[in-house]
């Protein structure tokens, strides 16, 4: 297994404690806060490990601006849609529904490879697909919301899975175009856009902040949240991750991270406190069985 394999494994492996961490400190300082102080500060560490490590920031500026914009814009979306769809989630228990919800984008990132990379598949992916969104439903059984058509009955129920489902179909194209564009980043010593990726995403956050004032109550356990989520899931998750995508086995770690939905859940239920019936899990296992079941039926060779 090679290095940037393994940093994608370690992404998988933080991102399975952003949705408890992000709502545990949207709680404490309001969810649009909370994401600006994070990525923002995350977006600065970033710029300035780009300066230490490089010498020269000006290079990630003379990346494609086709790539800036389309993967920033794409990137940007995706985490802004998730920190909110955290924050926003009317009870803890709906954030579970909302976590599970993201987690469909591999099986999504699968789908845009068929598009973008013209891979073949046969009538199991639909099938995968079913699948996921069927565990959605299920695991919507498990909270007080009953169902995910109760879940859109109100605006305030209804917008954290709608950013939820942005979200994911945002990191799914982003993986897949980030991919498009590796060879040519290598001229620019494989150094990527995320760290202006991850400062833009605060600083439209930030505005959006002052449109919106809201109360936050700082304490020992707010920093530590903080920084946890500015370290991990944040600054070192996504790097690594734009990384792997680039540089490293696509395929085996598209498919390891169709386990993210168990383990995310798992971190969760455990961290929040949130009870977990039985259909949770059974809708999380059926993301990820639709996720592995659409890996399974795209094949190797591009047409």
């Amino acid at each position: 297994m090679d290095l940037y394999t393994l940093l994608g494994i370690l992404a998988i492996i933080f991102w399975s404690s952003n949705v408890a961490f992000s709502r545990s400190l949207a709680e404490q300082i309001g969810p649009i806060s909370s994401g600006a102080i994070t990525f923002t500060i995350a977006g600065i560490l970033a710029c300035l490990y780009v300066y230490i490590s490089t010498g020269n920031f000006k290079n990630i500026f003379n990346l494609p601006k086709l790539y800036l914009v389309v993967c920033g814009s794409l990137f940007v979306t995706s985490t802004i849609s998730l920190s909110l769809a955290v924050g926003f989630s009317v009870q803890r228990d709906q954030v579970l529904t909302v976590g599970l919800i993201n987690y469909l984008w591999p099986g999504i990132s699968l789908l845009f490879s068929v598009l973008l990379w013209h891979r073949k598949a046969n009538i199991w992916l639909f099938f995968g697909i079913l699948s996921a969104f069927a565990g959605i439903w299920i695991s919507t059984i498990s909270n007080s919301h009953n169902s995910i058509v109760s879940e859109l009955l109100g605006f305030q129920s209804s917008l954290p899975v709608v950013l939820a489902l942005i979200a994911a179909f945002s990191w799914g194209l982003y993986s897949n175009i980030s991919r498009k564009w590796s060879f040519q980043l290598e001229a620019y010593q494989g150094l990527a856009g995320v760290p202006l990726f991850l400062l833009s995403a605060g600083l439209i956050l930030a505005c959006l902040r002052a449109w919106f004032p809201e109360k936050a109550n700082f304490s020992i356990n707010t920093a530590g949240d903080l920084g946890f989520l500015v370290l991990f899931p944040s600054l070192l998750a996504y790097i690594f991750w734009d990384l792997a995508a680039r540089r490293g086995d696509l395929i085996l770690i598209s498919s390891l991270s169709f386990f993210i939905p168990i383990l995310s859940t798992l971190v969760t239920v455990i961290s929040l406190k949130i009870p977990a019936g039985p259909e949770l899990w059974i809708g999380a296992f059926f993301v990820t069985l639709g996720a592995i079941v659409c890996k399974y039926s795209i094949q190797e060779q591009t047409s």
